[in-house]
């Protein structure tokens, strides 16, 4: 090519006369149609639908199963009624709204001139003949609304197409993802001083231990110098229990913290402990749900616990109470 010296120029869309006629795509309003294409008429009920999108003329088994099924639509019977009548009464503002842009002909309704409401009992029908079409060919819910819209009106149909092509199970097996990449994790800012911030999580179904009959440990750790306040509690503890705990062993010994990290668990997302927190100016950070490394450091320490206490108890499980430092 550049031994021939060929020089391209830009040309402007609206000067391009001479355009490919496959590179132009019709807008659906004005559909193009070989003039001497013949009728096509179905021949068998399943492919009354497929000859629908070719010929954009349905059958007239469609049309009649379209006529039997306003009787039972709840949105198109009113409107059916009120047209069909030889008096009909003034609708009322809601049906009227309803009638807007919809004409009836030959027992049929049209939104918009020419596209025909289906009743909904046709409705999958109707989605899964266009969506798996060789027309179509399993097109996305944009893609294939938008080519449903120019022939056919329901309500909601936006809806109903996405919850079909959702749950279609070829496009769920053929189609790769295309959901965006998930951002990537952030790690916890680094606190300035100890027990200024701390990873506070529950070690649950021990054996009983003790008078007391405990069950959990509340694992309190400070995440800058690491060092942990036990504090021997129950499971079935309330959100009021924990935060009398927690204010005994760790606020009265280590003072008020400006950050707790903790899992999402019942005790934290009642109302009394967010209110205890944020009356003393704590502020209160879940950690993202099923993700337990966001509280890491309380998880590795809930391990070294067991691992010692494993060595301690041996055999005497129900004394693991009398090991635990006095919140120390």
């Amino acid at each position: 090519m550049q031994e021939l010296g060929i020089q391209s120029k830009y040309i402007p869309g609206k000067a391009n006369i001479v355009a490919d006629a496959l590179s132009r795509n019709p807008p659906p309003s004005a559909p193009q149609q070989e003039p001497s294409a013949p009728r096509q008429e179905p021949s068998a009920p399943e492919q009354e639908l497929r000859v629908l999108q070719v010929s954009a003329v349905p059958s007239r088994e469609f049309l009649r199963k379209c006529r039997e099924g306003y009787a039972h639509d709840p949105f198109f019977s009113p409107i059916v009624w009120n047209l069909s009548a030889l008096r009909p009464p003034t609708p009322s503002p809601e049906l009227a709204l309803r009638m807007r842009d919809i004409t009836f002909r030959d027992g049929l309704l049209y939104y918009g001139g020419d596209r025909l409401c289906i009743p909904k009992s046709l409705h999958k029908q109707v989605i899964g003949e266009n969506h798996a079409s060789p027309h179509f060919a399993h097109l996305g819910i944009n893609k294939t609304y938008k080519k449903m819209a120019s022939l056919y009106y329901w309500p909601k149909m936006w809806r109903d197409v996405g919850v079909y092509i959702r749950a279609c199970d070829p496009c769920q097996h053929s189609k790769g993802p295309n959901a965006l990449p998930p951002g990537l994790l952030h790690p916890l800012s680094v606190p300035s001083q100890p027990w200024e911030s701390v990873c506070l999580d529950f070690l649950t179904d021990l054996p009983p231990s003790g008078d007391e009959r405990y069950d959990t440990i509340m694992v309190v750790v400070c995440r800058l110098i690491k060092a942990a306040i036990l504090v021997p509690t129950h499971r079935i503890a309330s959100a009021e229990e924990t935060a009398r705990l927690y204010r005994r062993f760790v606020t009265c010994k280590k003072g008020y913290q400006r950050q707790i990290v903790s899992d999402r668990d019942p005790r934290f997302v009642s109302k009394f402990w967010q209110t205890l927190h944020a009356l003393s100016g704590t502020q209160l950070d879940f950690s993202t749900s099923g993700h337990h490394d966001t509280a890491g450091q309380a998880e590795r320490m809930n391990r070294t616990i067991e691992e010692a206490l494993r060595c301690l108890v041996e055999t005497k499980q129900t004394r693991w109470s009398e090991f635990l430092c006095d919140g120390g």
